[in-house]
């Protein structure tokens, strides 16, 4: 009777997921419940045309796959990339990560707001095309031409520190868990937060230039965060494509790394992660001079200087 209850789950759960960004012929590879701090976050699923236990072949086959997290409950933003920030520093191979940052840079930079409970994050890598961020069935961004940033985003499920063994064996299907696969199923965004996500597109497509931001010290404080939502808007509103630049057909991710004092003077700017284009790189730091001195810490900011890594994404228009 297990066995047919299993059986049935995992096919129920094979026809939920079909649907914008899957391929048709992908099966689950394992789901596992992903821990952090003590709280599940999220609900973890592998799908794949060639179901395997091996994580190697998992990630070198040349087949359709994708990479899914359900979310159990809100998590902020800035803590969300954060902790993807983390697993992916800890689960690859520093050359990987050097040639991945400004794609993974860019790709953070189309999540315009917080991580909702029921909310659905998967990456998608499809042979010929590319890897996609897709958020509620509305991808964001563009599609990338290989498997680099699927690999890379995988990894923290599958790499040398995944969460822990339990879940390592679930995700790559050693073990089941059908009451894990029917919350699994049972998270689902709303209508309504659907087409929340889907307006997240059209911003990216609308905006030139995008910023945004993981504060590097207190990410869990509000205040810290609220700080930084304003930061940015200066920022942003600083920020001018160069229009030789533009002339040139230049495009490029350029991160800052910004040192704020309390009293909202700016210590220091430095280009962390150049784009291929010295102009682009001199147009984002020309931006974050013009727009300090910032805000003035508040009383519940309780350090003398903060440090704010800034993503700034230079892209043309098309028509």
């Amino acid at each position: 009777m297990l066995n047919v209850l299993k059986n049935c789950l995992l096919t129920i759960a094979a026809a939920s997921l079909s649907g914008i960004g899957y391929g048709a012929t992908e099966q689950l590879n394992g789901i596992a419940s992903y821990h952090h701090d003590g709280q599940e976050v999220f609900i973890a699923a592998i799908l794949t045309e060639q179901p395997t236990d091996d994580a190697a072949l998992l990630l070198d086959a040349e087949v359709a796959k994708t990479g899914e997290v359900h979310l159990v409950r809100d998590v902020q933003r800035a803590n969300w990339v954060a902790l993807w920030q983390t697993c992916t520093a800890a689960n690859n191979p520093q050359a990987l990560i050097d040639k991945t940052t400004p794609a993974l840079t860019s790709m953070f930079a189309t999540i315009k707001g917080d991580l909702k409970t029921g909310d659905h994050m998967r990456a998608t890598y499809r042979p010929g095309e590319g890897t996609a961020l897709i958020l509620n069935d509305t991808r964001l961004g563009d599609i990338y031409p290989n498997k680099d940033i699927f690999i890379l985003l995988t990894n923290c499920l599958i790499g040398k520190a995944a969460p822990s063994e339990e879940f390592l064996a679930q995700i790559l299907g050693r073990s089941r868990n059908p009451a894990l696969i029917q919350r699994y199923i049972a998270l689902q965004p709303s209508s309504q937060r659907k087409q929340e996500v889907a307006a997240w597109k059209f911003d990216n497509a609308a905006s030139s230039v995008s910023t945004d931001s993981a504060p590097a010290e207190s990410t869990d404080s509000p205040q810290t965060a609220a700080y930084a939502e304003e930061m940015l808007k200066k920022v942003y509103a600083s920020t001018r494509y160069p229009a030789p630049a533009i002339r040139r057909g230049e495009e490029g991710s350029v991160t800052l790394t910004l040192t704020v004092n309390r009293d909202g003077s700016l210590a220091s700017s430095e280009v962390t992660q150049s784009a291929p284009y010295p102009a682009l790189n001199r147009a984002a730091r020309a931006a974050a001079i013009k727009a300090s001195p910032f805000a003035t810490f508040t009383q519940d900011m309780d350090f003398d200087s903060a440090t704010f890594t800034i993503p700034i994404e230079f892209k043309l228009q098309t028509n």
